[in-house]
């Protein structure tokens, strides 16, 4: 296996206990050929006192304001990138030691672009359960969102850019795999559970949940559109019963 520089862009903003969970899970990779970079959305306590426990060599911490767009700041991380590849790991999540090992190994063999992995779900209770995603064949992303952000490996080009329409907020990372199908991006799932990916109450909210059907609407709405000018009636069939299925969501969402 190659040994090639990994970029590790984590956004964080007032978590200061998460967030050194997630930076001690990361340190602890069995890989070590890699760079943090840390963008802060100007969080009201002192980060540079965590520093001091990790390899400063290492670590690369920058503020920058987001404006409530998450996408600004990961796509900042990205644009000082120096790896060959990228992953992401949300401040609240955690790695496996072995995450970026293994991943690497896989998707070098596989010469794949994107590689993202099975997770397990747990919350402050430290209750847990594994979620295993399945392979993406066809069309099968357009069905379901079934990538963890903070599973994933993905070779380091010009086309890894979030959208920073705030229509995509929450959503943002299902948009960018989206264009990777449609880019036809070759994807690879590694079935083991290399994610410790935290369920916090707000992303349960009726008012997150709320933004996250209203943002699918807009998208799958642009898909239509993408769907009319490809001609593929098999894509506007699913987008169409998932546009129905989002809008009866925000129905009740309103309603309740």
């Amino acid at each position: 296996m190659k040994n090639p520089l990994v970029s590790i862009i984590v956004t964080t903003f007032n978590r200061p206990i998460e967030l050194e969970e997630c930076l001690d899970s990361i340190f602890s990779q069995t890989f070590q050929n890699f760079e943090v970079i840390l963008i802060d959305n100007y969080s009201k306590y002192e980060l540079n006192e965590m520093f001091i426990k990790y390899p400063l060599e290492k670590l690369r911490f920058f503020q920058n304001d987001n404006k409530g767009i998450i996408a600004i700041n990961r796509n900042y991380g990205i644009h000082r990138a120096r790896g060959e590849y990228i992953a992401f790991c949300d401040d609240d999540d955690m790695w496996d030691i072995n995450k970026l090992a293994h991943q690497l190994k896989l998707i070098q063999q596989t010469n794949s672009e994107i590689c993202y992995t099975a997770i397990r779900e747990f919350n402050d209770k430290k209750n847990f359960r594994v979620r295993r995603y399945s392979d993406i064949v066809g069309l099968s992303l357009l069905r379901k969102n079934q990538i963890c952000l903070s599973s994933v490996l993905a070779k380091n080009t010009s086309t890894l850019f979030f959208n920073e329409n705030p229509n995509r907020l929450a959503i943002e990372d299902y948009d960018l795999w989206l264009n990777f199908l449609f880019l036809k991006k070759k994807f690879v799932y590694l079935a083991k559970p290399l994610v410790w990916f935290r369920l916090n109450p707000d992303s349960t909210s009726t008012k997150k949940r709320f933004i996250v059907e209203k943002n699918k609407i807009s998208l799958f709405l642009y898909l239509i559109r993408k769907a009319f000018r490809m001609k593929s009636l098999s894509i506007l069939i699913i987008v169409l019963s998932r546009l129905a299925k989002s809008a009866l969501k925000l129905i009740y969402f309103i309603n309740k």
